[in-house]
């Protein structure tokens, strides 16, 4: 948030050098990132008759979605921020007297809350299903943790034999991503003077 809002504030070389800081993140791929890290880290700190603790796989993955999961808020809070420094309410701050640190602190931030919470009621579902395809490809959270993805993935092996094995973690996987979409649209709606009530 605060990245997004003062490059969309500040705009001129700070605005060109978060544009091309954010264009090289999203062209770099994040989930094969994921996958080579994982192993690197393993073979790097755990010896070879041990297995990865579970707060270092927790660790690898947040350090990895926080890298790479806070760009696409930042270029929309640039955005919505350089549509709203132009606005009557910033030029009467400014007006006032304001310093910048009040215009963004307390003109611009309470107006970008609404895609704030529709991005993370969207990202949510995103990461979760980001997480369940790298432990179902074996590179996740690995046992005794318990994990869609890996719950999946066994079931799969014994999808003939019973299939409840892998319809019931998938079913719950669809739930929740469901959910959160819903969510996101609901708060959307609220959010949004436009929508019609």
């Amino acid at each position: 948030m605060a990245v997004g809002v003062t490059a969309g504030y500040l705009s001129g070389l700070v605005d060109r050098a978060f544009t091309f800081v954010c264009n090289v993140l999203l062209a770099f791929p994040a989930l094969l990132f994921l996958l080579t890290l994982g192993p690197v880290v393993q073979t790097r700190f755990v010896g070879p008759d041990e297995s990865e603790p579970a707060w270092m796989q927790f660790t690898v993955l947040i350090l990895v979605f926080s890298a790479f999961g806070w760009v696409p808020l930042a270029m929309v809070l640039r955005t919505v921020v350089r549509s709203l420094r132009e606005r009557e309410f910033v030029e009467a701050a400014r007006a006032l007297g304001a310093s910048r640190r009040h215009i963004v602190l307390w003109e611009l931030l309470p107006n970008v809350w609404a895609p704030v919470l529709v991005h993370i009621t969207l990202a949510v579902p995103a990461i979760v299903t980001t997480e369940a395809a790298l432990s179902f490809l074996g590179v996740g959270i690995n046992e005794p943790i318990p994990d869609w993805g890996r719950m999946i993935s066994r079931g799969s092996e014994v999808f003939y034999d019973d299939p409840t094995y892998m319809v019931f973690p998938g079913v719950s996987l669809l739930v929740f991503v469901l959910a959160f979409n819903l969510l996101g649209d609901a708060v959307r709606d609220a959010l949004d003077p436009h929508t019609v009530r």
